[in-house]
């Protein structure tokens, strides 16, 4: 868990139905912050190569991260929980990282996502996109932040790749792909979660190991 000092946004106050941060620039760096209680997304990225570095993220009433551009990067995040104290606490997102909108070449790196109430991770109708390099989605008995689903990938996602990543101890599915081909699953943990480990629904080309 990143217990990097963080600027925080409160965004409890703000008017319903609107995002406590929207990055619509390009190239842009954000690093340690911390957003709660967002009336919508707690980050929305629209633009394309922003890096979300050490942010925390959660209790959005819809996603902590939402990125509709394309080559941006979520670099150990916490997301739908708080690593402050000795115990993390769940604080759900509705999903905690959402890449949507045919975003493309998105990567998701050494993130730690739990406790969200739909997916920890949905990657819908985007392309070539990649969850990895360490990334934990629902952790393990110790800390206990399930996500309602660990993985989704769905709507017409082709060819996303899930590799070096520990998918455990979700409620559903670990990793569920429905309506999305050319999923890869490579170097991967998945184990523990409450019914399949992976699922398939009207997915072709899934490769599952090499």
């Amino acid at each position: 868990y990143n217990q990097y000092p963080c600027a925080v946004i409160e965004a409890g106050g703000i008017a319903a139905g609107t995002d406590a941060l929207t990055v619509n620039g390009a190239d842009n760096q954000i690093w340690g912050l911390q957003i709660q209680r967002s009336p919508r997304d707690g980050i929305r990225v629209n633009g394309d190569a922003n890096a979300l570095n050490y942010v925390k993220v959660y209790s959005s009433a819809d996603n902590g991260v939402r990125i509709n551009g394309d080559n941006n990067l979520v670099y150990q995040g916490t997301i739908g929980f708080s690593s402050s104290g000795a115990w993390p606490n769940c604080y759900p997102n509705r999903t905690g990282i959402l890449i949507a909108n045919g975003g493309t070449g998105n990567r998701v790196e050494s993130t730690y996502v739990g406790c969200s109430i739909q997916a920890g991770v949905q990657i819908s109708a985007s392309n070539l996109n990649t969850i990895g390099r360490y990334t934990n989605i629902g952790l393990g008995t110790t800390y206990g932040e399930p996500n309602g689903i660990g993985i989704l990938i769905n709507n017409g996602s082709f060819r996303n790749e899930i590799t070096q990543t520990y998918v455990t101890y979700n409620l559903g599915n670990g990793i569920e792909i429905t309506g999305a081909n050319g999923t890869s699953i490579l170097d991967s943990v998945i184990l523990d979660n409450g019914r399949n480990g992976v699922a398939l629904y009207n997915a072709s080309f899934t490769s599952v190991g090499g």
